[in-house]
C-alpha cells in the first residue's frame, strides 16, 4: 500500500526547484520511517537543507562532461557529453538515499535549541511549507 508523503516536501521542492516534486510508491513509507525515527521538524530541516545545498545534488538538465583524447593518428580531440542519466526524476528518492549526512546536521541544530533559532530564522518557510 502506498503510503503518502508529508505535503511540505512537494511544496517545499516546488518553492525552492519550481519543479513538481515526483515521488515513487514506498518514498512515503521511508519519509515516515525517518519522522519516526527522528521527529518532523527534523527531518523538515534535512530535507530543507537538501533541497537549499548550493550546488545542489539534484540536476533538472542533462550534466554536461568533456571528454577528450588523442585519436590512433595522434589529434587531439575534446567533446562536450551531455549526461541525461544525472537528470533527477525523483527528488525525495535522492534525499532519502543521502539523508544520513542531512539528519545529522539538523539533529545538530534541534539539539542547540529545540531548533527555536531556526524557526525563528526560517518563519517564512515554516509558514509556506507546513
Amino acid at each position: 500500500m502506498k503510503v503518502p508523503v508529508s505535503p511540505w516536501a512537494y511544496r517545499m521542492w516546488r518553492n525552492k526547484t519550481g519543479q513538481i516534486l515526483v515521488t515513487l510508491p514506498q518514498d512515503g513509507k521511508k519519509l515516515n520511517a525517518l519522522i519516526s525515527k527522528y521527529s518532523e521538524l527534523v527531518v523538515f530541516i534535512a530535507f530543507h537543507l537538501f533541497v537549499d545545498q548550493e550546488p545542489p545534488l539534484y540536476h533538472f538538465e542533462p550534466v554536461k562532461h568533456l571528454d577528450h583524447g588523442t585519436t590512433r593518428s595522434g589529434k587531439k580531440f575534446v567533446n562536450v557529453i551531455e549526461d541525461e542519466g544525472a537528470i533527477t526524476h525523483f527528488g525525495l528518492a535522492l534525499f532519502l538515499s543521502v539523508a544520513d549526512a542531512f539528519l545529522i546536521t539538523a539533529e545538530d541544530i534541534v539539539a542547540a535549541d529545540g531548533g527555536k533559532r531556526w524557526k525563528q530564522d526560517n518563519q517564512n518557510l515554516l509558514k509556506g511549507c507546513l
